[in-house]
């Protein structure tokens, strides 16, 4: 049971009501001097303006005045403190049966014990959204001293809402300052529950500052609840706390009591809100005279504590000591990753972040590698690339964690090319690269092609095979480069498709000085994965030609074939008697020349008299009347190294013996 000064509060409330019932509203106010006025009409009391009032109307007060005001079930209005004071003479100051709404600075006061400011009876609703409420003349001292003057400041039986912009406050220390339900719940016949909503406001004093009673079923979302007797708030039934700071100064904040299921079920739920006790007391208690389960119902899903609440955490919630307090959150259900797979060049780094689920939780994610030789993280999931291989990258909060997969690849920066010594006369064909851009394009070139296959995307610049290769060897963490290699090759060596192409890509005229092949090798750890068959960007390389094929009159260029087209390259002549061109596909190419025809070369003369044609003057005849040595088909493409075309032969073994020759260089043989 209760302690008897429960049923001492039950007897003096059963006595006002009783008295309330024959003594008429009290007003004593200043002489001459007008209480409120509706609109433009004022009235010498407030209970005269009550009497006049229309529903919806808004009553103002025009001074400080003393009475004792009762709301009638039957009134809806809004009183307006207007900056004033209402103090009762005898009674609660205001008394209501019926919708009343406050607002406005201002203080309602009572200064009678046993007596509230207000009083919020069964089936009336009460909103509050300005004022003070207090009781200026409070003389409790402690739990067993009333000091002949102490009661609650706010008794609600009906519906009552207190929003941002109320202040409650008292310095008594015998009776708590706000009641939401029955000291004695018997006396609530019609068992209706006393609906209690705070929003906002501050509260101060009292033995509890917030009483939640015999059916009371209170809701704060917010507030400033202070306490420097007992607690900030007392539960008997059923209360829900969302928001606000509760403070004990000099004791626990919250306790909680339970009797029974009807009326004193000690059901408390927290969702949020901030509760310190400077005296780092535990927040939560027993309640003197409930029952052995008082504190069984207690339920904690979401606020901040300065004690440990551990013992009435939810399930599936999580309490977390962070800067000396307690802090319950949602457990972790599930991490995401940014991503779970992630490819990194030696040196490289790359910043994984990591979502909660819900995102309200708390938990801290730690982060940890099971390869670090491979690759490293830090607490903030910041992975840094130490060698090639594999690594796993992996994500832990709570319960819950997620994987990240992390390849770390090397390419050699420096790419194996072709030396070319333009200096010196050379006595072969000779492809390199001199241009240092050139080099570095092909470097970032592969860099990429690793890169991508490390990430699992398709590459064109490579065959399928060769992929497939070079993501073998990344798994393997073995470092990839690349070498240009350049190859000369025999005539008969080059296919006869690719001979083709070449003869249809050039000039009648034209011929062959010598076939070559580029090709851009993928390596790894000095064996050969496969080739590069073309590029995003161009490469330029360099062409030296032998002492030997060099003549006056004579211009080069350079026929490239790739997949079934040959193409003539744009080609520059240098200075120094080399031939540079760009290209960005690799296969089978052909340094081909022609020889420009003097300007005084005698131009042949016609016959003056062919003979004529006994088939008729439109037709031609079979060779023309001169001299000219009559051009044959083969004479329109010859070619180095070329068995069948005898006439060739003949053209270089005559013109070898006037010391003009064209000499053939023996080339590496290529197997294909």
């Amino acid at each position: 049971m209760k302690s008897i000064k429960k049923k001492v509060f039950g007897i003096l409330a059963s006595m006002a009501m009783v008295l309330s019932l024959f003594v008429l509203p009290i007003s004593v106010n200043a002489a001459n001097e007008n209480a409120a006025k509706i609109g433009n009409q004022e009235y010498a009391t407030l209970r005269d303006a009550l009497s006049n009032a229309q529903d919806g109307q808004t009553i103002v007060l025009l001074n400080d005045i003393k009475e004792d005001l009762t709301i009638g079930q039957d009134k809806n209005f809004t009183l307006d403190l207007n900056g004033h004071t209402i103090t009762n003479v005898s009674n609660h100051t205001i008394t209501n049966n019926g919708n009343l709404t406050i607002v406005g600075n201002g203080t309602i006061d009572n200064v009678s014990h046993g007596k509230a400011a207000i009083q919020n009876e069964v089936g009336a609703t009460m909103t509050l959204n300005g004022g003070t409420y207090t009781r200026s003349q409070e003389k409790g001292t402690s739990p067993d001293d009333s000091g002949s003057n102490s009661y609650y400041n706010i008794v609600n039986h009906g519906t009552m809402t207190i929003n941002n912009g109320v202040t409650v406050k008292q310095n008594g220390h015998y009776s708590s300052m706000v009641e939401n339900g029955w000291y004695n719940g018997n006396q609530n016949t019609s068992k209706t529950p006393s609906v209690l909503t705070i929003n906002g406001g501050t509260f101060t004093g009292g033995l509890n500052t917030i009483k939640n009673d015999d059916y009371g079923q209170l809701t704060i979302n917010d507030g400033t609840i202070k306490n420097v007797s007992q607690s900030a708030l007392l539960n008997w039934n059923e209360a829900s706390i969302h928001g606000g700071n509760f403070t004990s100064e000099t004791g626990i904040v919250l306790m909680n009591g339970r009797l029974d299921n009807v009326m004193d079920k000690g059901i408390l739920n927290i969702t949020g809100g901030q509760f310190i006790s400077k005296v780092n007391k535990d927040i939560i208690a027993k309640m003197s005279g409930g029952q052995d389960d008082s504190l069984k119902y207690i339920t904690i899903t979401g606020g901040t504590f300065s004690s440990d609440v551990e013992a009435y955490v939810a399930k599936n919630y999580t309490l977390h000591k962070k800067d000396g307090q307690y802090v319950v959150a949602p457990s972790v259900k599930e991490i995401e990753l940014s991503t779970n797979q992630v490819s990194l060049e030696v040196g490289g780094s790359f910043e994984l972040k990591a979502d909660l689920t819900p995102a309200t939780a708390l938990d801290t994610v730690v982060w940890s590698s099971d390869n670090k030789a491979v690759a490293t993280v830090d607490q903030n999931g910041n992975i840094k690339a130490v060698a090639p291989g594999k690594a796993t990258i992996t994500a832990t909060a709570g319960d819950q964690s997620a994987k990240c997969e992390v390849t770390v690849y090397k390419v050699e920066s420096k790419v194996e090319v072709p030396s070319l010594d333009t200096s010196k006369p050379v006595d072969e064909v000779k492809v390199g690269i001199t241009d240092e851009s050139s080099q570095d394009n092909l470097s970032n070139t592969l860099t990429s092609i690793v890169g991508n296959i490390a990430d699992g995307e398709k590459v064109t610049s490579v065959s399928e095979e060769t992929a497939e290769k070079i993501a073998e060897a990344i798994d393997n963490g073995q470092v990839i480069s690349t070498e240009v290699q350049v190859e000369n090759m025999k005539a008969e060596n080059v296919t006869t498709a690719d001979k083709t192409l070449v003869e249809k890509a050039i000039d009648k005229n034209a011929n062959v000085g010598q076939y070559f092949d580029i090709s851009i090798v993928v390596k790894a750890e000095n064996k050969e994965l496969g080739n590069i068959t073309k590029l995003d960007d161009q490469l330029t390389f360099t062409v030296a030609i032998p002492e030997e094929l060099k003549k006056e009159n004579r211009e080069f260029s350079i026929v490239r074939v790739h997949e079934g087209k040959a193409e003539k390259l744009d080609t520059v002549e240098n200075k120094d008697g080399t031939l540079t061109f760009k290209t960005d596909k690799f296969s089978t190419y052909a340094l081909v020349y022609v020889d420009s025809v003097d300007d005084d070369t005698p131009t042949p003369t016609p016959n003056p008299n062919p003979t004529p044609n006994p088939e008729g003057t439109n037709k031609k005849p079979e060779q023309t009347q001169t001299t000219t040595t009559p051009t044959t088909e083969s004479d329109k493409t010859v070619k180095t190294d070329d068995n069948s075309n005898t006439v060739l032969y003949g053209l270089m073994i005559t013109i070898s013996v006037v010391g003009a020759g064209i000499v053939v260089l023996a080339k590496k043989e290529k197997n294909y």
